[in-house]
């Protein structure tokens, strides 16, 4: 069975020389003599970490040499900075160095912001390399140096924190102290991340309880938030940060010992004028009167300089040739007559067809060329513009100007306008504004003009629908020069104007149209209701850019514009017409004041407190962030993309007629797919980037990324959808995907050189070759430890096959030895069970499932578990099953919201699985965890049973513990009273949370009868008495410290830990959590009604 950890331990890329190993190559190694010794990185529960160098050797003359902790903590768990705010505990070694060795200080990177509830942590949830630097004496010439220590460190999640250590230690020979070319790459960024020292002037003051922080700067800081090193100089759940004369200042409440600090370090972290991410180390030392008067006396500091910062990588995509594009935009622009957008227009051209049909040939003509010019002259503005636009550095695409509310307005209140002339509301003489007549006067120069402007009508309103072909050729265009771009943008015109232009030339329009007459008044008012509702659409557009306000002011717009021109058309035929004309003057003025205001009343929009867009469907949407899916792709997850706006219509009827659809939805749900919303109604830089990347100059553009996919090999899928043209697309993506990644090569891959990774390092390490040698073997035979992904991303594809893989079995195996996430360990397990239920990896394999895997969490793991106990034709294997299964139940006997009947049922179960699972079998060999030596079955089940003596219906011993006074106290103190007994330490984020309302229970309830009892496992007791200054926590408290006899004894692990006892010593909860069903379960116990 391959050995290593859960997860990858190292997460590092492969150097060229490693990548090209071929399997024959690391077969030979395999076959050397290279013994197997257990590896210097290591696994703890929650973490991945190691002790490594940045020199091959150890200065024989004397100097210094560089070590590195890395520590990498689980998804979802963190670790803490030197200050880590309001909880936590930073990471720390107790070194064990030979004579005349001394290591300094750890070196940090900088530390971010994790939030947690009300307070705020500082520390890091990705892998660190802390940096200490090591003096060394003058040395022996010949000889191996151990350097080792005691790390002990803190990570958390939102719920548990639990302390964790590890010894470590490296062995260096003595020689010159050279750079281990190795590791100097990870040295080397780790340093690039620990923020620059610089000796900008900075000081502080304590003011009616507030540090008050000013430092001096050389340039613009945005978004800078101060992480004060020393602990208790200020509190940190609010820090507030303001521009000065001298740079900024910060300010928060004052802590407990603010007054007798006199300096501190801290680090400023920022952007800066590039929006590149910065951190400085600073320190600052308390100022000797007002922190003006410091400032100004510290002086200026000289300006430093900026980096840049690099934007997203373009993505090669097949090319276009111009003849190409200039068809398929032709194609485009005539299949652009069938969308939504364009039909208010059609619907002016079908009226004018039947005009048209009683007129000359030489009118329809020319109607048809005036048409075909006002469409090609408005492509041509928007194509010069589009051109100018991206030449100047702006991020713009087609139906850019839908972008801008003012052009909605105005669009809108232009289809209110032809609307009401269509209605015969008025009629425009030939003078206004040069456009023409009214849309239906007769004469060919009026037909002409009005041909021209609807022909440019056209086009603004069609710009917020893409048809077919025509994505990849204004993608192609503006890839090109200026006059390509021209042609292609001038071919979509066409292609948009040829149908009317060939009509208009058609000889027997005549025969084929309806004769004009009377009834042509009455199709001319049907006529106005589309404009009507495309102003509608407009308006409603603007409410969504502006919000809800905005769009009432719009519509107050368009109203002040409807009683304009009905007071205009009142005048044609009145006695007074000056005074209807300036009533119309009026209505228009308040049409003007309306629309200029609109965007005061503007609604800011709100930053989403999550990555949840809401619901379209059965479909749960998430918010464009481009490193929100790049994470998505790059852990292989599923995830379906689309490009929409709210102006474009053929985005909003393909997420009606297909997205929104329950097939589409259950076919995503099932596939667990996430669907990510990028919303282009307002301009948004960073997803015209993305539709740049993917040849697109506009919406819609649907992106599929199956499991095992790039962000450069997507799946387009078309323009225009149907229920199953998107289920069929991600089908064949999908199983394309699974096809390519189902190979054994990469787990083959990833096993052998983990495996040889290991072994030869640490043959390295223990052998007596010399440094040249060992150096060599490290550049030769080593390499960085390789990456996992890909050979997930492989089994998961082989076992997605059913069987048709003759490595099914091999893959499953892997996806529940070798990855973390329960996920794919479940596919792994179920796969295994279907093909191989009596398989000899088994008891490992299930520890691993118990671990990742919640009991009740998921039922498919739940019954593998039963049936292998019940059913394994191997006795060993049905112990181990029986032993995990036992755990299980007994873990729902603990769960506080486990029903009493089904208490019993579970408590039942699991004594009747531990009960005799050894027998048969008992000095067989099990193992419980891959990093502790094998138990035998018998004290397994031993351990197993004791440890069920403390769960819920079980009883402590009584133990004698210190309390805070220095006095001793037994457990049995507390008989015949309800105790909660609370398991915590200053350091513990949740363990503080949750003082508020341990402070409410002990209030609430009667004291006669019930107490609290919190028992910290701080390493001082002066930590726990100072803490309580500021946080009082006035009922029973004990110190016992990290190491108790108390913690094994009671079989605590992870804080916070809640065991309630009633007034029987009876064990009632035993949680992590304090929520509202333990709080409920108190007060029942307290009251006599606990079940």
């Amino acid at each position: 069975m391959p050995r290593g950890p859960v997860t990858n331990r190292s997460g590092h890329a492969m150097t060229p020389r490693f990548k090209r190993l071929s399997i024959c190559a690391v077969m030979a190694i395999l076959a050397t003599q290279y013994v197997l010794v257990s590896a210097a990185e290591r696994r703890t529960e929650y973490s991945t970490v190691d002790l490594i160098a940045e020199a091959a050797s150890l200065p024989t003359d004397g100097g210094a040499v560089t070590l590195g902790i890395y520590l990498k903590p689980d998804p979802k768990w963190h670790a803490y900075w030197i200050n880590p705010g309001d909880a936590g505990k930073e990471v720390s070694i107790r070194w064990s160095l030979p004579e005349g060795f001394d290591a300094g200080e750890l070196q940090y990177p900088a530390p971010h912001v994790i939030p947690f509830d009300i307070f705020n942590t500082y520390g890091f949830d990705e892998a660190i390399l802390l940096l200490a630097d090591i003096t060394v004496p003058a040395l022996d010439a010949a000889g191996d140096v151990e350097l080792k220590g005691r790390a002990s460190w803190v990570v958390c999640d939102d719920e548990l924190c639990v302390p964790e250590r590890a010894e470590l230690s490296i062995t260096l020979p003595a020689g010159d102290g050279g750079i281990d070319p190795d590791n100097a790459p990870r040295f080397e960024a780790a340093r690039a991340k620990q923020p620059k020292a610089v000796d900008w002037p900075a000081r502080f003051e304590v003011v009616d309880g507030n540090v008050n922080i000013g430092v001096a700067l050389p340039h613009a800081a945005m978004e800078p938030y101060l992480f004060v090193a020393t602990k208790r100089l200020v509190r940190y759940d609010e820090q507030s940060s303001a521009e000065t004369p001298f740079g900024l200042q910060f300010s928060a409440a004052a802590g407990t010992k603010a007054d007798r600090i006199e300096g501190t370090k801290a680090v400023l972290s920022y952007r800066d004028a590039d929006g590149a991410d910065r951190s400085v180390l600073l320190d600052i030392a308390r100022s000797d009167g007002a922190l003006g008067d410091a400032m100004a006396a510290a002086g200026p500091v000289s300006s430093g300089g900026a980096g840049n910062v690099g934007g997203m990588g373009g993505i090669e995509t097949a090319g276009m040739g111009l003849v190409t594009a200039i068809f398929f935009g032709l194609l485009g622009g005539i299949i652009l007559n069938l969308m939504p957008c364009v039909f208010p227009i059609l619907s002016m051209k079908a009226l004018g067809l039947v005009e048209l049909s009683g007129a000359d040939r030489k009118t329809a003509r020319s109607s048809g060329v005036y048409y075909t010019v006002g469409i090609l002259a408005a492509f041509a503005a928007i194509a010069i513009a589009l051109i100018v636009l991206r030449e100047a550095g702006s991020a713009a695409g087609w139906g850019f100007q839908m972008q801008s509310p003012l052009v909605n307005l105005g669009l809108g209140l232009l289809m209110v306008a032809i609307a009401l002339n269509l209605a015969g509301v008025y009629e425009f003489g030939l003078r206004f504004m040069g456009l023409g007549q009214s849309l239906t006067t007769d004469g060919s120069s009026g037909e002409r003009k009005k041909a021209f402007f609807t022909g440019l009508l056209a086009v603004v309103v069609a710009t917020p629908c893409t048809a077919p072909f025509m994505a990849g050729a204004l993608g192609y265009a503006l890839a090109q020069p200026a006059a390509v771009a021209l042609a292609v943008f001038l071919a979509l015109g066409l292609g948009l104007a040829l149908p009317y232009l060939l009509l208009s030339f058609a000889p027997g329009l005549g025969r084929i149209l309806p004769t004009p007459g009377p009834w042509m008044a009455k199709l001319r008012g049907v006529l106005a209701f589309p404009m009507l509702l495309t102003a509608l659409w407009l308006f409603w557009i603007v409410g969504r850019q502006l919000g809800a306000s905005s769009m009432a002011v719009a519509l107050l717009a368009a109203l002040s514009l409807a009683f304009a021109l009905w007071a205009y058309g009142q005048a044609a035929g009145a006695k007074r017409r000056p005074a209807w004309h300036v009533t119309a003057l009026a209505g228009l003025v308040a049409c003007v004041v309306a629309s200029v205001s609109v965007e005061d009343y503007r609604v800011e929009p709100q930053l989403a407190s999550d990555a949840s867009a809401g619901m379209l469907g059965k479909l749960e949407l998430e918010n464009f962030n481009p490193d929100r899916v790049l994470g998505y792709i790059g852990e292989g997850q599923p995830v379906f993309v689309y490009f929409t706006a709210d102006w474009c219509l053929s985005c909003k009827a393909n997420e009606r007629a297909a997205l929104a659809t329950d097939a589409v939805g259950d076919a995503m749900n099932e596939r667990g797919i996430k669907v990510v919303e990028a919303d282009w109604t307002s301009e948004d830089p960073k997803i015209t980037e993305w539709l740049e990347k993917y040849d697109r100059v506009g919406v819609p553009l649907y992106l599929y990324f199956p499991t095992g996919s790039t962000a450069e090999t997507a799946a387009v899928l078309p323009q225009l959808l149907l229920p199953q043209i998107v289920i069929d697309a991600i089908d064949a993506a999908d199983n394309a995907a699974t096809v390519a990644l189902a190979d054994y090569g990469p787990l083959q891959t990833y096993l052998d050189l983990d495996k040889v990774w290991h072994e030869i390092e640490d043959e390295i390490r223990a052998s007596d070759d010399s440094k040249e040698e060992k150096d060599r073997r490290r550049e030769e035979e080593r390499g960085p430890h390789p990456d996992i992904a890909p050979a997930t991303a492989a089994a998961k594809a082989i076992v997605a096959l059913e069987g048709e893989h003759e490595r099914t079995v091999d893959a499953a195996v892997f996806l529940v030895e070798q990855t973390a996430n329960a996920d794919d360990m479940e596919i792994g397990a179920l796969a295994l069970m279907q093909h191989a239920p009596d398989h000899e990896d088994w008891p490992l394999l299930l520890w691993n499932l118990d671990f990742r895997a919640d009991p009740g969490e998921k039922e498919s793991i739940d019954a593998l578990f039963d049936s292998i106990a019940k059913d394994a034709s191997d006795p060993v294997h049905r112990a181990a099953a029986r032993y995990f299964l036992a755990s299980r139940k007994m873990r729902q006997v603990n769960d506080i919201k486990t029903a009493p009947e089904d208490r019993e049922r579970y408590r039942d179960a699991a004594f009747a699985l531990a009960e005799g699972l050894s027998t048969g079998v008992a000095d067989e060999p099990f193992k419980t965890r891959r990093d502790r030596e094998p138990l035998t079955l018998a004290e397994a089940e031993r351990n197993l049973l004791n440890s069920f003596k403390f769960a819920v219906g079980g009883t402590l011993p009584d133990v004698t513990a210190v309390r805070l006074d220095g006095t001793e106290e037994s457990f049995s103190a507390y008989a015949n009273e309800v105790v909660l007994l609370d398991f915590w330490a200053t350091w513990c984020g949740p363990c503080v949370k949750s003082l508020p309302a341990l402070r409410e229970l002990d209030e609430s309830l009667p004291d006669d009868g019930f107490e609290i009892l919190s028992i910290s496992v701080d390493d001082r007791l002066d930590t726990v008495t100072e803490f309580q200054v500021d946080e009082p926590m006035p009922w029973a408290n004990w110190h016992v410290g990290p190491k108790s006899e108390i913690l094994r004894t009671w079989v605590v692990r992870g804080y916070p830990t809640y065991l309630l006892v009633d007034a029987d010593g009876i064990v009632r909860a035993r949680t992590h959590d304090l929520d509202d069903d333990l709080t409920a379960l108190i007060e029942r116990t307290v009251n006599g009604m606990a079940g």
